[in-house]
C-alpha cells in the first residue's frame, strides 16, 4: 500500500476532488480520492494544519501574541515509602517521598473556532480514514482524546512510517523526480 503525507491543498483535492471540476489535475485528484477510499492508498496530514494553520491568517499574530501561560502548584504531599510497590521502594530506598504539582495551563483567548471549511476539510478526510500526524509534545499543543487510534495515526506505527521516510529518502530522492503521476 502507498503512503502519501498531504498538505493542505492536496489534502483539499484528494478528499473533494468534486470542488475542483475545472482543474485539469481533477482527474487525477478523483483517482488519489478512489484510492483512499478504497483502502489502496493510506493518507495522513499534518496537525499544524488545525492547530496554526487553523487560525485565519490576519489572526495568527494577535492570537500567538495573545497566548497565556499560567502556573499553579499544589500543597506539598508526603507519600509513605510502605505505600510504594516494592520494585520502587529498591530503588529510591526508606525515605518519604515530597510531592509538589506544578500545573501549567496555556490559553489562546484570542483563538477562534476552526472555520467551517476546514472542518468540513478534516471531516472529509477522516471519512476517507485520512490520519493525523502528530506534533512533538509541548505547551499548549493542541491535542484530542484518541484512544482508539481513529483521528492520529496511533504512535507505534509512527516508527513505521519515519522508516519508510527514510527509505523514500534513500532511494527516491537521489533521483531528483521533477514530475509525479500515478501509475494505473
Amino acid at each position: 500500500m502507498i503512503s502519501v503525507t498531504f498538505d493542505t491543498n492536496a489534502l483539499d483535492k484528494a478528499c473533494r476532488p468534486e470542488r475542483f471540476p475545472k482543474d485539469s489535475n481533477q482527474a487525477v485528484y478523483q483517482k488519489v480520492h478512489d484510492a483512499l477510499k478504497a483502502g489502496n492508498m493510506a493518507g495522513y496530514y499534518s496537525v499544524t494544519m488545525l492547530t496554526i494553520e487553523g487560525i485565519q491568517n490576519a489572526d495568527r499574530a494577535k492570537v500567538f501574541s495573545g497566548t497565556k501561560l499560567t502556573t499553579s502548584t499544589s500543597e506539598e504531599t508526603i507519600t509513605s515509602t510502605r505505600d510504594l510497590h516494592p520494585d520502587i521502594r529498591a530503588k529510591i530506598g526508606n525515605d518519604d517521598i515530597t510531592t509538589i504539582s506544578l500545573n501549567i495551563t496555556v490559553s489562546q483567548p484570542d483563538r477562534a473556532p476552526l472555520h467551517p471549511e476546514v472542518l468540513r476539510r478534516v471531516k472529509a478526510a477522516h471519512g476517507l480514514g485520512v490520519k493525523v500526524l502528530k506534533a512533538p509534545p509541548r505547551f499548549g499543543a493542541f491535542s484530542y482524546d484518541d484512544p482508539d487510534g481513529k483521528f492520529y495515526l496511533p504512535i507505534m506505527i509512527v516508527g513505521n512510517w519515519l522508516n519508510g521516510l527514510k527509505r523514500f529518502k534513500t532511494l527516491v530522492l537521489p533521483l531528483r523526480l521533477g514530475v509525479w503521476g500515478m501509475q494505473d
